[in-house]
C-alpha cells in the first residue's frame, strides 16, 4: 500500500532538513549507517491513544511505570490514519541513540525531561558499543552529561561491578532475573504471548493490534495459512536454534516442530499485516517509550519482507 503523503491525516511521510555532517556514520559493529531525510511525523491523536495503549498493557503486566524499570522498544507498521503494534520489546531496548540522533539532525525537538535514563550504561556485546556510545553522546547535546558506559556486562557473574541500576544494551540472554539491570525481569514481559492476550480485550481505533491465535483460543488447524509465527521468548533455545524469531506463513509439513511449539505455548501465530510502502520500500516504525511516555523513534526502509535494522533509517516526530 502506498501512502498518500499530502492529504490532511494523522500520520504523514515529510522530508525534513537533514544535517548530514551530524549523521551518526554507524551504529552496529563497523557497518555504514544508511539513513534518509524521509520521515513520518505522528499526529496528537496517535500519541494520545498510545499512551493510553502503554497505561493498560503495562497495568496487564502488573508493571509500574513511575521509574527506571520500564522501557519498551515497539515495532508498528502503519496507513495514514492508524498505527499497528507488532511488538513490545521489554527485553531489547536498543534504538534510543539513533532515534536522537536523526532527530536532532533534522530539527525534531525532542523533551530532555522525559528521557529518564540510570547513570550508568553497559553492553552484551562490542558489537552494540557504537550505538551506545552514540546515545551517551546524544544525551550530552540535550544537557545530561551525567551518564558514563561501564564495562561489557559479565553474564556468568550475573552483575556489573556491582553498579547499580544500569541499562544494558544488547540481547539479554540471561533468564535470570538480576536487580542491577534496570529491566531485569524484561525476558518474562518480552513473551509475545502478553501482547496476544491484551489483544483480546483492546478495542481502540488508531492504535490496533493484529489479530492473534494461540493455543486456548483455537486450534492449529484453525489457524490461516497467511499468518506470521513468531517465537514467544526471542531468547529461547528454540529461537536460537532456527536463527530467526518469526515465520513468514503457516508451515505445513515442512516444519513439524512449529506446531509442537505452538501447542506448548512456546510460538504464537497473528495475522500477517502488509506494510506501507513507500518509494519500492517496505516501511517500519520503531518507537521507544519510558513508562507510559511514547519519547522518541525513526522510520525503517527495507526491501525485505521482514524488516530489521539492517534497513535505512529515517526520522520519526511525535507531536
Amino acid at each position: 500500500m502506498e501512502m498518500n503523503s499530502t492529504a490532511k491525516t494523522n500520520i504523514q511521510f515529510h522530508d525534513f532538513p537533514m544535517d548530514r555532517s551530524q549523521v551518526a556514520p554507524c551504529i552496529y559493529k563497523n557497518l555504514s549507517h544508511q539513513t534518509t531525510n524521509t520521515g513520518i511525523v505522528l499526529n496528537h491523536t496517535i500519541i494520545k491513544e498510545l499512551r493510553r495503549f502503554l497505561l493498560e498493557y503495562l497495568q496487564s503486566l502488573a508493571k509500574t511505570f513511575s521509574s527506571y524499570h520500564f522501557y519498551c522498544r515497539i515495532d508498528a507498521y502503519f496507513d495514514e490514519n492508524s498505527i499497528t503494534i507488532l511488538e513490545v520489546n521489554t527485553a531489547f531496548v536498543d534504538g534510543w541513540g539513533t532515534a536522537l540522533n536523526l532527530s536532532r539532525t533534522c530539527g525534531i525537538k525532542i523533551n530532555p525531561d522525559l528521557l529518564f535514563f540510570p547513570k550508568f550504561f553497559s553492553y552484551c556485546s562490542c558489537d552494540y558499543l557504537p550505538e551506545l556510545q552514540l546515545l551517551v553522546d546524544e544525551l550530552r547535546y540535550l544537557g545530561k552529561d551525567e551518564h558514563t558506559i561501564a564495562s561489557q556486562y559479565d553474564y556468568d557473574k550475573f552483575r556489573i561491578d556491582n553498579i547499580k541500576p544500569v541499562y544494558l544494551y544488547g540481547r539479554t540472554i540471561t533468564q535470570t532475573p538480576n536487580e542491577n539491570i534496570v529491566f531485569f525481569d524484561g525476558n518474562c514481559s518480552d513473551n509475545k504471548m502478553n501482547l496476544a492476550w491484551f489483544s483480546d480485550t483492546w478495542p481502540r481505533t488508531f492504535v490496533r493490534i493484529p489479530k492473534h491465535y494461540y493455543r486456548g483460543l483455537c486450534n492449529w488447524q484453525d489457524i490461516p495459512e497467511n499468518v506470521v509465527l513468531k517465537y514467544c521468548d526471542k531468547s529461547s533455545y528454540e529461537c536460537q536454534m532456527a536463527w530467526q524469531s518469526v515465520i513468514l506463513g503457516k508451515p505445513m509439513g515442512k516444519r513439524p516442530s512449529s506446531k509442537r511449539l505452538w501447542q506448548e505455548m512456546k510460538m504464537v501465530a497473528q495475522d500477517r499485516i502488509r506494510p506501507t510502502t513507500h518509494n519500492g520500500y517496505n516501511c517500519q516504525l520503531i518507537i521507544l517509550t519510558h513508562g507510559i511516555e511514547p519519547i522518541t523513534g525513526y522510520v525503517q526502509y527495507s526491501s525485505k519482507q521482514i524488516i530489521n535494522d539492517d534497513s535505512i533509517h529515517g526520522p520519526l516526530q511525535l507531536e
